[in-house]
């Protein structure tokens, strides 16, 4: 990276406040790590603008559910046991997403 190509970081006080005010911030996680950004904002300030725009520019959509809702709703986990290296302590939990299908048989070009 060069130091033209550098952003600077907003200070997690300057973030909250962000929050707060209900923007979309973007948190990111170490290089060593995944390297990636996640969108984030306040449950009760998301707008149906705010949902396109986190579809249209990020790769997924997540939101926080309590464990009995996912299972009144019949929402299975993603995987049952995430022991990748990288996996924080916690082991992050996920289902599938929101948009996801069934996998269906690869394409041969047959």
């Amino acid at each position: 990276m060069t130091t033209e190509s550098r952003r600077e970081f907003a200070s997690i006080e300057a973030a909250v406040e962000d929050i707060r005010a209900g923007q979309i911030i973007m948190v990111v996680d170490d290089e060593d790590r995944e390297n990636e950004g996640d969108f984030l904002m306040a449950a009760d300030r998301v707008t149906p603008e705010a949902v396109n725009f986190m579809i249209m520019h990020g790769a997924a959509s997540c939101a926080c559910h309590a464990r009995e809702r996912l299972d009144e709703l019949q929402i299975p986990m993603m995987v049952s046991d995430n022991t990748r290296p990288s996996a924080p302590p916690s082991r992050s939990a996920w289902t599938p997403g929101a948009g996801s299908r069934p996998a269906s048989p690869p394409m041969t070009g047959r």
